[in-house]
């Protein structure tokens, strides 16, 4: 019989409380990109740095999560993370232009790396026999998040202002942070190895950089050989990491897992599905807003069929895989993800709510579906050092990944406009859009052909 721990109910509650805290800002961002823009005087699309730094600095962390827990304890860890998130959400509510936004948003990237993985090793030690039952119950709250932050978004920004979209954090935050210091238990760990700061601030320093240049290749305020030179430095600084990791016994991020090929081929596919499909997300809500005149509110309403479809996705591919091997399901959800995009395209150019709606459930299925079979075969003939270091970067990358698609789209949307030095009340005309998500679209395609003619068909578990 399974040992029940002290004070279980309490703890689970306060688990999901700090997941959701943090799957809620993810959402709850993108609806109020309009108001926010209009509000600090800038341009909505410029406005990507707002989150592309978030997710960037997310994932930079990501490495130094089990060196830092180690160290200072899990409890402790926690308790910082928590703290400083709830500081920077209050600093982003309070900004008064981009400059003091987006380092708000980098120290709220921050901390938020450290919260999900805390949380995570939390359950494994707490529950070492129910960790599945209690991950199940956990993706409930994980998807609530996800429901909830569009539409506290839309309505708080409608309703109130946009500053309060930050604040909310504030309340549930402190409650999580009284519960945790009452009553979880502190777990402390020897830690044998020095951590691999040259590394990580290699490491970090260079997606930095690589970043930069990418979300200023449109601004005219940043001169060329600025940009060029960041660019050239972050390549570099990644070929001085790649040095540096050969020669440490544990780097910060170590690279093993790429000795697997189906691991190579699957990460590289997953990484491209991800910059080239994850964007309505950034685009939907800006083009309802300032095109079709939505209000924030109404805005959320409409991602709602997404996340929607995105939960079933989750739940019916264990019927796919009772009559498909793997491909063919990859190739079918992949197929469908292209045919939506191209298909939200063109209702940009003709609107009609009813199909928009449809295709965004669309998408947002065969999104979390492909990104699951994916995800699933990617590890399936690593061994264990393998699996550890692919965690990470798997984790690290998903993150990172987003941030270099928001401020790839945004580079694509100026220049479709025509100018990249678009006022901030001037919308984006809606041939932008659908440009963009066409240029995805065929990305997509390409992806599609390597997976049809470079790998072979492969079995999913049920």
């Amino acid at each position: 019989m399974t040992q029940r721990i002290k004070h279980e109910s309490l703890i689970l509650y306060t688990i999901g409380l700090v997941i959701l805290l943090e799957y809620m800002d993810v959402g709850i961002l993108n609806t109020s990109l309009p108001q926010i823009a209009f509000s600090l005087h800038v341009n909505p699309v410029h406005l990507k740095v707002a989150l592309t730094i978030y997710l960037l600095t997310f994932g930079a962390f990501i490495p130094a999560v089990s060196w830092l827990a180690d160290r200072m304890g899990l409890k402790r860890l926690l308790l910082i993370a928590i703290t400083g998130f709830l500081l920077s959400s209050i600093a982003c509510g309070l900004a008064n232009s981009l400059l003091s936004l987006a380092i708000a948003r980098g120290f709220q990237g921050t901390f938020a790396a450290f919260t999900s993985p805390v949380i995570q090793i939390y359950i494994i030690k707490l529950f070492p026999e129910r960790r599945g039952e209690v991950f199940a119950k956990i993706a409930v709250i994980f998807l609530l998040g996800l429901l909830l932050g569009p539409l506290l978004g839309g309505a708080i920004t409608t309703g109130i202002s946009w500053r309060y979209i930050f604040f909310v954090n504030v309340p549930i935050g402190l409650i999580a942070i009284g519960i945790i210091s009452g009553y979880f238990p502190t777990f402390m760990s020897k830690v044998a190895d020095k951590f691999d700061w040259i590394g990580f601030l290699l490491l970090a320093l260079a997606l930095s950089m690589s970043l930069f240049s990418l979300d200023t290749i449109t601004e005219t305020i940043v001169p060329m050989h600025d940009k060029l030179f960041c660019f050239l430095f972050s390549l570099v600084l990644f070929v001085l990491y790649g040095l540096h990791a050969r020669r440490k016994r544990r780097p910060a991020v170590s690279f093993v897992c790429f000795k697997d090929k189906t691991y190579r081929l699957y990460i590289s596919l997953s990484l491209a599905v991800r910059v080239l499909g994850m964007n309505l997300g950034f685009i939907g809500p800006l083009y309802v807003q300032t095109i079709q005149h939505y209000s924030a509110l109404k805005s959320g309403l409409i991602v709602l069929p997404a996340v929607l479809a995105a939960m079933t996705g989750t739940r019916t591919i264990k019927y796919l895989v009772k009559h498909f091997d793997g491909r063919q399901i990859y190739t079918f959800t992949l197929s469908l993800f292209i045919i939506s995009l191209a298909g939200v395209a063109y209702c940009m150019q003709h609107f009609n709510l009813t199909w928009y709606l449809f295709l965004l459930f669309v998408n947002g299925w065969a999104s979390s579906t492909s990104m699951a079979t994916s995800g699933q075969f990617s590890y399936k003939t690593m061994n264990k050092e393998q699996m550890n270091a692919a965690a990470i970067i798997s984790s690290a990358s998903s993150q990172i990944s987003r941030g270099f698609a928001i401020a790839a789209i945004a580079m694509g949307l100026l220049l479709l406009a025509g100018s990249p030095d678009l006022a901030w009340h001037t919308a984006l005309p809606a041939t932008a859009y659908s440009g963009v998500l066409l240029i995805c679209a065929a990305g997509l395609a390409v992806v599609l052909l390597i997976l049809r003619f470079f790998t072979k068909p492969f079995k999913l578990a049920q």
